[in-house]
């Protein structure tokens, strides 16, 4: 087992979400291709900023890595329901 510390892209999505979701009601209603994309992007930008930032919150777990040696002796992580 061990610790890993690392951004909490929960807190990360739901403060971009907050900061979209104006927008997004505003143009429910809109059919326009352009309006989604152009929300989409900035949903993007928002997550991004978010998670890059020095002040975002971290998250600590504690989980099991499961390795497997391969053909050359080297050791990998198995992509496993522990990576969730």
């Amino acid at each position: 087992m061990l610790k890993i510390t690392s951004v909490d892209v929960g807190t990360a999505f739901t403060n971009s979400l907050t900061k979209v979701m104006p927008m997004a009601f505003a143009t429910a209603f809109e059919e326009s291709d352009k309006s989604q994309k152009a929300i989409q992007k900035m949903m993007e930008k928002k997550v991004v900023k978010n998670i890059s930032s020095k002040k975002a919150d971290m998250a600590t777990r504690t989980v099991t890595l499961n390795l497997k040696k391969n053909k050359d002796g080297e050791y990998k992580i198995v992509a496993d329901d522990n990576l969730e």
